[in-house]
């Protein structure tokens, strides 16, 4: 019981850190042991079931400043970063040559878009391992119509 509490609370714990659920929002029930439970509290909801206006904790955060996400998001990112030189050292490091390999070229590309666009880069990222968008495209993957 005590290892699954811990599971879920590292899970909570990354929500809440990722941005994914507002800090408000998320945390662990607790009795007189430590259940484990996700839940939401009660003034999360915009109407309360009661009808009264409970405005006194906001269901959104406020929007963190530049230096704010740059202190909360600095290890995962240094730690992606690190994950990608890894991968291309191993890549440099096997036998045999994927110089010509079209992927390794999106990858690539996707990195310098990263580097050097200032505005949409996920979306950029996207665009580079994305195909053009057939219209024939049920037909070139063979998709029945429903």
């Amino acid at each position: 019981m005590a290892v699954l509490a811990a599971v879920r609370l590292v899970a909570a714990t990354r929500l809440v850190a990722h941005g994914t659920y507002s800090r408000s929002l998320i945390f662990l029930r607790r009795s007189r042991k430590l259940t484990g439970e996700l839940c939401v509290p009660p003034w999360s909801s915009p109407l309360p079931a009661d009808g009264r206006n409970r405005a006194k904790v906001p269901a959104m955060s406020l929007p963190l400043t530049a230096p704010e996400i740059l202190s909360r998001e600095f290890l995962e990112i240094r730690c992606k970063i690190l994950d990608l030189a890894a991968a291309f050292d191993r890549l440099h490091r096997a036998d045999g040559s994927v110089a010509d390999d079209p992927r390794l070229e999106r990858l690539h590309e996707a990195l310098t878009v990263v580097q050097d666009k200032p505005h949409d880069r996920a979306e950029q990222v996207q665009m580079v391992f994305s195909r053009e968008y057939d219209q024939a495209w049920r037909e070139t993957f063979k998709v029945k119509p429903r």
